[in-house]
């Protein structure tokens, strides 16, 4: 009996153990195994462009293909999840726009030729309301209060007549004592948008000398940097060739692209045109992203503290 118990227990853990080694495997395959992409571009007459993404010998990719339209296709173990579309073929979304169409010409169709009769409208004036002009069943006391507002207006009318209008000199007297009022409103608005103004400085330059927060930028800094050397292709090749209206613009793209010499060497070739505008060529590049790289620059920039804090702040 203790010699089955023991024989079970093993099996068990030999179970257990193949399940770990297993997840450990999945794990390290996620993490070490790169999705590697492949990016090539050509413009002459048209642009083209063609783009894919896989990951573990093609067990799953994304594969993006322009040439005067855009078409996307997934693949997983070779088996494409979105297929291309046939040629003339409709999709869903184009059928239900064609029955909509359909049905808003059938109703348009429908009111063609028809001879309806206008309504018969009578449109009340204040003159109707005011001679006890009824028009449906419009209550009477509606009509009433009609009444009592147009008796009261032409009674504030003729006391505005009684009153005497200002004399120029008052009038004058007014609009100075207005504009300067507008004045001084527009300053004491200046006066206290510069304080705030000048606060905020005063928060910004106390926030950047910290040195806490002076670290934290320098590590960000590097670990984007770091980033950036990871995603960018590692392999550009192609040849390009580049000009602008103004030579002295594409002088200035020429020696910024002579930059890239020491990473690319020669498989990157820019040749300038000083006498037209032109952007042509065709360019093809590759490069891997590997998951645990992003995650060791992730993670330092998850253990400082500093950072931690200020992310925090941010969405707040």
């Amino acid at each position: 009996m203790i010699h089955i118990i023991l024989f079970a227990l093993k099996v068990i853990g030999w179970i257990f153990l193949a399940f770990l080694g297993l997840l450990l495997l999945i794990i390290a395959v996620l993490l070490f195994v790169p999705v590697r992409y492949r990016i090539e571009a050509d413009k002459h007459e048209e642009v083209k462009g063609r783009a894919k993404a896989f990951w573990l010998f093609h067990a799953f990719s994304v594969t993006a293909v322009y040439e005067k339209k855009l078409d996307l296709s997934i693949r997983i173990l070779g088996f494409p999840l979105k297929g291309k579309r046939e040629e003339g073929q409709l999709t869903e979304e184009e059928i239900q726009d064609n029955a909509f169409h359909d049905m808003a010409a059938e109703e348009a169709s429908d009111g063609i030729g028809e001879d309806k009769p206008a309504p018969d409208v009578h449109i009340a004036s204040l003159e109707d309301s005011s001679e006890d002009f009824v028009y449906g069943e419009q209550p009477q006391r509606e009509i009433e209060e009609k009444k009592d507002r147009r008796k009261k207006r032409q009674k504030e009318k003729k006391i505005q007549k009684k009153i005497p209008s200002k004399g120029l000199f008052s009038r004058i007297k007014e609009m100075i004592r207005l504009f300067i009022k507008k004045i001084k409103n527009q300053i004491r608005k200046l006066l206290e948008k510069w304080k705030e103004v000048k606060d905020k400085a005063a928060s910004l330059k106390e926030f950047v000398s910290d040195r806490e927060n002076q670290q934290a930028f320098k590590l960000l800094l590097k670990q984007t940097k770091a980033l950036l050397r990871h995603i960018l292709p590692r392999k550009i090749r192609g040849r390009l060739y580049v000009g602008f209206e103004d030579p002295y613009t594409t002088g200035q793209v020429i020696a910024a692209a002579g930059l890239l010499c020491p990473v690319y060497k020669n498989s990157l070739q820019i040749y300038p045109s000083f006498e037209e505008a032109v952007l042509e060529g065709q360019i093809t590049c590759r490069g891997r992203i590997r998951l645990y790289s992003l995650a060791i620059i992730a993670g330092r920039l998850f253990m400082n503290k500093r950072l931690r804090y200020l992310f925090k702040k941010l969405m707040r």
